[in-house]
Order: structure tokens, then sequence, then C-alpha cells
């Protein structure tokens, strides 16, 4: 593993004010979207160069009623239009009764002010979660006869009050190869890993892109599909399926998978340490604190 050279600098999770509506432009208009006003509120984020350390990358944590929140929802369109022809339109038909209840984990590059990844969280709250309100709609792809999302809920852990959907997880095109090793995707899963453990969020659901499934799935295969769940067409992905997991039963499989892989190469890996620790991070990103240590 590369020496770390300087100690992480981290900054603690974003407090805010929250806007007036009338600021928040959270209306997935066009105008909220305008490069030049995304640019602006990525600048806001960013802190000074004491805090920086140096570092060109940081990852802030920013509620779905605050204005940033925008920079967000910009990356989530880019992404699904350009992956599954899912314009604005679409995006705010299938998510914005989510936004109040959503949480936003934002990569940010810090040296040319522009935003980089995204992943959403989506709270419990009377809405319900995205993942399980689609599994069960009768004109689902997975649809059973008798489904609810009670039922369902049950296969997760039957515990509403801590389970979270992973509503979103995107990354522009700039920055999926040049960063894809210790870099946005992982600070993300990192980020959203340590965020679940940090607030009592121990259950995970989302519906995945096989791609995305098959890459998690080759470090200790931490996701489980639903109950008769199998790859189906779903917002013009292809290939989706719905998962859920157990974070920290999902940790012990990568632990485990660390184990036999420092075995078989012969040099250590841990993966463990990326997703609860932000091993590696530390050099490239400012980081979030955490009020508990795993």
């Amino acid at each position: 593993m590369t020496e770390v050279l300087h100690q992480p600098v981290r900054v603690p999770e974003q407090t805010r004010t929250e806007p007036s509506p009338e600021i928040l432009g959270l209306d997935w208009s066009p105008e909220s979207f305008d490069s030049s006003r995304i640019d602006t509120l990525v600048g806001n984020l960013i802190p000074n160069q004491d805090c920086r350390g140096g570092r060109s990358f940081g990852v802030h944590i920013v509620e779905g009623s605050d204005e940033a929140s925008d920079i967000a929802r910009f990356i989530e369109s880019t992404v699904f239009d350009e992956y599954f022809d899912n314009d604005v339109n679409t995006m705010k038909q299938e998510y914005s009764q989510y936004d109040p209840s959503s949480t936003f984990l934002l990569v940010l590059d810090y040296d040319n002010v522009k935003p980089v990844g995204v992943v959403r969280l989506i709270k419990p709250s009377a809405a319900g979660l995205k993942s399980l309100n689609d599994l069960v709609r009768t004109d689902s792809p997975w649809y059973r006869e008798g489904d609810t999302t009670t039922r369902r809920m049950a296969e997760i852990g039957d515990d509403p009050n801590h389970t979270i959907d992973i509503g979103t997880m995107a990354v522009m095109p700039n920055y999926r190869s040049k960063h894809a090793g210790n870099g946005a995707s992982a600070a993300l899963y990192s980020t959203c890993v340590q965020w679940s453990i940090a607030n009592g969020y121990n259950y995970w659901v989302t519906i995945v892109d096989k791609k995305i499934y098959t890459d998690m799935q080759s470090w200790g295969e931490p996701f489980q599909p639903f109950d008769g769940a199998e790859f189906r067409s779903y917002l013009d992905s292809p290939a989706s399926l719905p998962v859920h997991l157990e974070v920290y039963s999902g940790l012990c499989k990568v632990k485990k998978f660390d184990e036999q892989m420092t075995e078989a190469l012969g040099q250590p890996m841990d993966v463990h340490g990326l997703y609860t620790r932000g091993t590696g991070l530390e050099q490239q990103f400012v980081l979030p604190e955490w009020s508990n240590t795993v």
C-alpha cells in the first residue's frame, strides 16, 4: 500500500439553514441545471486551502432540501440521460417525490470546480423507498401476485426504520477511468458504508444495473437478490436486478474476500478498510468526519 504522506484532513458534514422554496430551484427545470449555476454551487462548497491540505477532491453530504442538492440532480440527469435515455422529465417523474427524504453524497473536483459523482440515499418517510415501491408495482417486471412492500421488507430484515434505499449512483463521464481506482466510485462506496453505519442504517435496498452489480459482487458477493428476481429491463436499463444487503454481514463477506485474496496474491488486500475507514483515499480526498469509528 502506498505510504500516506499527510494526515487525513476531514471536514464535518455541512450545517445549513434551510433555504426558502423560492431559492431552492428544486423543480428539475433547465434553469436549475444551468452549467454556470452548477459551477457556482460547487464553488460554494469548496473548503479553503488549509482545510484541503493539498487535496484535489472532496466528499460532501448534502440534504435534499438544500439548494446545493441541485448539483446531485444535475449529475443524475446527465449520467442517466447518457446511459439510459432518461431525460430530465423522466428523472423528475421518478425521483422528485423522494427529494425531501434524500441525502446526497457528492464528490467534487476542487481544482476544476466541477461535480464528479453522487449517491442518492432515500431515507424512510411517508413516500416510502423507491426501490421497494417499484418492486411491488403491478406493472413491475418482478411483481408477484400479492406483493406488498411489507412482504418484501421482511426479506431485507423487517426493520423499516433502519433501512435505506440506494436510489442512484452516478459518476460524470470525465471521471470514470482516470479516477476509477481509489477515486470517485471508491469514495462514494466508502462514504455510503460509513454514513449508513454512523446513522444507524444497517439494511440497504436497491435496484442495480447488471454492470455495477457484477462489479460489486466480485468483492465477496455482499448483495442478495430478492426472491424470484432475475435481471429485467428497468427504466431503460436493459438488465437490472432488485437486491438487498445487511451492512454488517456484507462487510464480513468483504473481509473474508480480503483474506482469501491476500493469501492468493501474496500481498495485502484491504477492500474492507476502504469501505469502513476510507483507506487509500486520504491523499486525494477531503473526507467527511464521523462521530463513530468502525
